[in-house]
Order: C-alpha cells, then sequence, then structure tokens
C-alpha cells in the first residue's frame, strides 16, 4: 500500500522480491527507541549475540529482524531509521537462524597485532567503507549465502545495494525521492498503528 512518504514506498520495492527473505540488522546501541520498536514489532527477531543477554545489553545489541513487506513495523523502521544509520539490509533465501548463523561469524575480527575487535558491519557507514575494499575472496566469504545487501550512502537520497559478481563487488546507487517532513501528530499515528499491527499478530486467548 502506498501512502505519502515516496521515499519509504521506493525503499520497499527495492527491498523485497519474490523468492527470497529481507531482514534489517539494526544496531540498539544508536538509539534508545530502536529496542523498543524491535520489541514490539510482532515479527520474528533475534539478537545477534549469544547467551544470556542483561536488560542493558539487549538494550543496546544488534538484533536481526525479518521483514514484511506489507507489516507497518516495515515503514515506522524505514521512516524513522533510513538516514540515521540505524542499520542494513540484507535478502537471503533461507530462514532467519540462518542468515544470524552466518552474520554472527564477523561479530569480531583479529587486528594485525593479535586483538580481537568487534565489526560492526551493521552500521551502513562501517558497510559502504569496507565492502569496496574485499577481495574476491573475502566477498565470498562475507557473502556466503546472502543475496545482497542493502543499506543508506552518506547522501540518504540515494540507497545503496552490494550484490557480489564474478568479478568482485557490484555496486547499484537508486537515487530514492525526498523523505517528506514528519509532524509529532504523525509520529504519533505511526506508532499507535505500529502497536495495533503488533497487537493483532498476538495469539488470542
Amino acid at each position: 500500500m502506498e501512502d505519502g512518504n515516496a521515499r519509504t514506498s521506493a525503499l520497499i520495492r527495492q527491498l523485497f522480491e519474490p523468492g527470497v527473505s529481507t531482514y534489517a540488522v539494526v544496531d540498539g546501541a544508536r538509539h534508545e527507541r530502536i529496542h523498543r520498536l524491535v520489541a514490539g514489532s510482532g515479527k520474528t527477531h533475534r539478537p545477534l549475540y549469544d547467551g544470556a543477554l542483561s536488560p542493558g545489553m539487549r538494550e543496546v545489541s544488534p538484533y536481526i529482524v525479518e521483514l514484511d513487506a506489507r507489516h507497518a513495523f516495515t515503514r515506522t523502521l524505514l521512516e524513522a531509521g533510513w538516514g540515521n544509520s540505524w542499520g542494513i539490509f540484507v535478502t537471503a533465501p533461507m530462514a532467519l537462524d540462518v542468515v544470524r548463523r552466518h552474520l554472527r561469524r564477523f561479530l569480531r575480527v583479529v587486528d594485525e597485532r593479535g586483538k580481537q575487535l568487534l565489526f560492526r558491519y551493521y552500521d551502513p557507514r562501517v558497510l559502504r567503507v569496507y565492502l569496496p575494499t574485499c577481495t574476491t575472496s573475502e566477498l565470498e566469504t562475507f557473502f556466503g549465502p546472502l543475496v545482497r545487501f542493502v543499506a543508506e550512502d552518506a547522501d540518504a537520497q540515494v540507497a545503496l545495494t552490494f550484490e557480489r559478481t564474478l568479478t568482485g563487488l557490484g555496486v547499484k546507487r537508486t537515487p530514492l525521492p525526498a523523505a517528506p517532513l514528519v509532524t509529532a501528530e504523525d509520529e504519533a499515528a505511526r506508532a499507535a498503528a505500529a502497536l495495533a499491527a503488533a497487537l493483532a499478530d498476538l495469539p488470542s486467548r
């Protein structure tokens, strides 16, 4: 369904296609609202970190969330997070737990001194710099079973699509329509719509 936000509608058309699932990988540390949105989304989601997380860690953990083109949460996420470096998007012909298992492989990297570092590839500012530096072999490892990554450019009016090709990395730059000005009333209406959708997804007793 189209609405007044042409940029969000354009992103949804770009992110979803038949035969593959679309996932958001969002960084809870970017904004206190992110964890609340994910937790109340009504969509399947998992933290990328394993084990029992403290309440504080749960709020700032990166999460993978399965998206639905027609779900209110998808629009809320794109409208609030696109342009604010909330996360990235991946597409793959497989279930969330399989994609999560693959993405978890890259949460930590070892530097030239042998020190382990957190690799925040789910930050679009990191991903769009990292991928063009990869060799063909590194791209094969990083993409694995994934079809593509989508992230905002430094200019949020451009969407970057990264795909692995036979010769390396393919990068597509897609100009997006301008986002409309958002009023407090608009925010309240969208939050109410997202909450209603989440409640509708809950099983009835």
